[in-house]
């Protein structure tokens, strides 16, 4: 239905990609230019015949002693297979949940993909964005020919700015503005850097860090502070203590010239 409301032809195949891949041709993957996918998150109990199917495609192979990811969290798994589909100058991206970016148990295979240099971009999204989840999403940009200028690098962008990138539609869920969505592309496009939203970094800096690509680690996402002089503030609050002096004089009047003390009537 997706597919004929934006006028597009394509092949629908019902399976499960990790156990039973569909797109197969002589027991070989089938390989594609371009990748977009929204992949199940964190899919628990994945592994079940995965390791059969692996001695086949050789596709879940990102860690030197072959280890396949936690069976409560599929998420590279589905990462590494859609890489593998990939022509040798193909690009991928996926919506994330966050914690692939720094999910312990994960961080061979993000060293993997930083080694070789496959990841070009990681953008931040908003959360409530989705219908299934209110937790908030990353896209994974991976990209096997990058270009000369932009190896050994990975653009970090935080898209977390309400009435910006985003705006609240008043009823538990959040929509990406038009105008908002063609800004990120712009920035991408230029491989440009700003305070707060955007910050190429080098895979250098990210191996420092130990593989950790939390976006928090590399664009500030906390809410700017509201700069305090401190000599304003300080007259400010002793006008409020002569304010309040004065008022709790004309109150203490009030009370005795209404025979008023002690809380009783007298």
């Amino acid at each position: 239905m997706n597919l004929a409301l934006h006028g597009l032809r394509g092949q629908i195949k019902r399976g499960d990609s990790l156990t039973n891949p569909q797109f197969v041709t002589d027991n070989k993957l089938d390989k594609f230019d371009y990748i977009l996918a929204n992949f199940p998150f964190s899919a628990n109990g994945w592994k079940g015949g995965a390791s059969d199917r692996q001695d086949v495609y050789n596709d879940l192979n990102w860690a030197e002693n072959g280890k396949l990811p936690h069976g409560n969290y599929g998420d590279f798994a589905f990462i590494m297979h859609m890489e593998s589909h990939l022509t040798d100058s193909g690009q991928m991206a996926s919506i994330i949940p966050h914690g692939v970016l720094f999910r312990n148990g994960d961080k061979k295979y993000r060293e993997y993909m930083i080694e070789q240099d496959i990841v070009e971009a990681v953008i931040g999204l908003p959360g409530d964005l989705f219908e299934a989840t209110g937790i908030p999403s990353a896209i994974l940009v991976l990209n096997k020919n990058k270009p000369e200028e932009r190896k050994g690098e990975v653009m970090f962008f935080n898209a977390d700015h309400e009435d910006r990138f985003y705006y609240d539609t008043g009823s538990s869920r959040t929509k990406l503005l038009e105008e908002g969505t063609d800004e990120i592309k712009q920035l991408y496009d230029d491989w440009s850097e700003e305070e707060r939203v955007c910050r190429v970094v080098k895979t250098d800096e990210i191996q420092e860090n130990d593989y950790n690509m939390n976006i928090a680690l590399y664009v500030d996402t906390t809410e700017p502070q509201e700069n305090i002089n401190v000599t304003e503030t300080l007259a400010e609050i002793r006008n409020l203590e002569s304010e309040y002096n004065e008022l709790n004089n004309q109150f203490n009047e009030y009370m005795q010239q209404l025979n008023y003390e002690g809380g009783e009537n007298v």
